[in-house]
C-alpha cells in the first residue's frame, strides 16, 4: 500500500512462485486482487504490536494482553473531545477452536473490511488485540459516531465462507469519547477496553461509554 513496488515485484519478494500464485492467495483472503486493494483501502495492519513487559523481560501473561498503541495514542491527542469506536469480533475464540486459526485470520481479515468499507477517507482504523479495533472518527457528535457504529454492525450475521462452510461474523462497538483534558497512555489503554467489556457485559451490539 505504502510503496510504488510493483506487484510482481512484491510476489517475488515473498517468495510466490509468481505473481499469478500471489494474487490468487490474495484474492482467496481479502476477496479482491492486490492492485484493487492498494487502491481502495487504507487499513493493512493484521498484526497489533506486542508492547514488551521490560521489567520481566518478556511480555505480559494476562487476559489482556498490551500491544503497543503509539500511533493510535498520538492520533488521539490531536482530537479531543471527539468519538471513536471500540470493536470486537464475537465469538473468535470459538471459531478458532472450530474450524482452526486459517477460518480466523479469514473471519479478521472481513472484521477489518467491513469497517473499512464504512469509514471517511480521513478516518483511521487500528487493530489493538486478537479481536478488537478502534476507529478515530473525529466527530464530536455521539449521534454521528452511533450512525456509523450502527452501518458496521448492520452487516452482523452475514457470514465467511471457509472451506465450503458459512461462519456466521458479528461485531459489538463501544463508543467512547476521547477527554479534553487528556489521558495517559495507560489511561487511553484501559479505557479503550473497558468500553469494550460494557458493550459485552450489556450484551448489545453497540453501546455508548458515558464519561
Amino acid at each position: 500500500i505504502h510503496t510504488r513496488k510493483s506487484i510482481t515485484n512484491i510476489a517475488l519478494t515473498y517468495r510466490y512462485t509468481s505473481p499469478e500464485a500471489f494474487t490468487r492467495a490474495f484474492r482467496n483472503f481479502w476477496g479482491v486482487s492486490p492492485s484493487t486493494f492498494r487502491k481502495e483501502y487504507r487499513f493493512s495492519e493484521l498484526c497489533p504490536k506486542l508492547e514488551p513487559n521490560l521489567e520481566n523481560g518478556g511480555y505480559p501473561m494476562s487476559v489482556r494482553r498490551k500491544v503497543d498503541i503509539t500511533e493510535l495514542y498520538d492520533e488521539l491527542k490531536k482530537l479531543r473531545s471527539t468519538y471513536v469506536l471500540c470493536a470486537d469480533i464475537c465469538n473468535l475464540e470459538p471459531i478458532n477452536d472450530t474450524y482452526g486459526y486459517a477460518a480466523g485470520d479469514l473471519i479478521i481479515a472481513e472484521a477489518a473490511r467491513r469497517i473499512d468499507s464504512a469509514l471517511r477517507h480521513d478516518m483511521l482504523m487500528f487493530r489493538i488485540g486478537p479481536d478488537e479495533f478502534v476507529v478515530v472518527t473525529g466527530y464530536r457528535s455521539v449521534t454521528d459516531a452511533e450512525a456509523l457504529a450502527n452501518q458496521i454492525t448492520a452487516l452482523n450475521g452475514n457470514c465467511v465462507m471457509y472451506n465450503g462452510k458459512e461462519i456466521p461474523l458479528s461485531m459489538r462497538i463501544g463508543i467512547s469519547k476521547i477527554s479534553n483534558d487528556g489521558l495517559s497512555y495507560q489511561e487511553t489503554f484501559n479505557r479503550i477496553h473497558d468500553t469494550i467489556e460494557k458493550v459485552k457485559q450489556a450484551n448489545t451490539f453497540v453501546g455508548i461509554l458515558e464519561e
